[in-house]
């Protein structure tokens, strides 16, 4: 499945630079807060402290932090500058120590050599993936093969609020909202179902292990590899 860009490479990352004035307004949803505390549980409880993990399509941070903080070594990708530069101002001392950003596209090879995470976690960014097949095998490449993970969580409604629900916000990030809708106008994003995103990985060689019961989210692990132990 794939969408029509916003315009190229350039207006996409302006869209997501746009994006991250208001990103973080979204944690006022309850469906967003769940969201996060439901990731963060299944891959605590599924790793150990000092797993290597790959966030991609970081945005600001948010996951990225919040596993730094429970003790993995985390690397959050994402290619738009403003969301990366939020991130580290949000990751504050856990920088350089269990966490660090960087700045790449993950509609191109991922810049990591061959079984370097233990794990890898895509949450509400694979609506952006312009070809998910190849994204999955740079996903599956990049994941040790030894008990690693993926978690893919698929977002609801994206980043535009949901009707009726008026967020805790100035004014000016008001103004915001209101452009950045108008610069998704038009734009066909790509929505998947939970059966579809099934299919998708399954087909990608990867053996279902977990569904989240909170939304649409599913850990997955390379095909033929025996899921690892609580806590491993």
């Amino acid at each position: 499945m794939t969408r029509e860009p916003l315009r190229g490479r350039r207006g996409e990352r302006l869209f997501w630079n746009v994006q991250s004035v208001t990103w973080d307004d979204l944690l006022q949803k309850p469906r967003h807060r769940l969201r996060l505390e439901a990731v963060l549980s299944l891959v605590t409880e599924r790793g150990r402290p000092g797993d290597r993990v790959l966030d991609l399509g970081c945005g600001t941070g948010t996951y990225s932090v919040a596993l730094a903080k429970a003790g993995f070594e985390v690397v959050g990708m994402d290619f738009a500058p403003s969301m990366l530069r939020r991130a580290e101002a949000k990751a504050g001392d856990l920088l350089g120590s269990r966490l660090r950003f960087e700045r790449a596209d993950f509609n191109r090879p991922l810049p990591f050599e061959d079984d370097c995470f233990d794990h890898v976690i895509c949450v509400c960014a694979l609506h952006c993936v312009h070809d998910p097949p190849a994204f999955f095998v740079e996903v599956r490449r990049v994941l040790d093969r030894n008990g690693g993970f993926l978690l893919v969580a698929l977002g609801g409604r994206g980043a535009e609020p949901a009707s009726g629900h008026r967020l805790r916000t100035s004014a000016p990030r008001r103004l915001f909202w209101w452009v950045k809708r108008r610069m998704a106008r038009g734009t066909r994003w790509a929505r998947y179902s939970r059966v579809q995103l099934l299919g998708l990985l399954q087909g990608s060689g990867f053996d279902v292990e977990r569904r989240l019961e909170r939304g649409p989210a599913i850990l997955v692990r390379p095909a033929g590899e025996a899921p690892a132990g609580t806590g491993r």
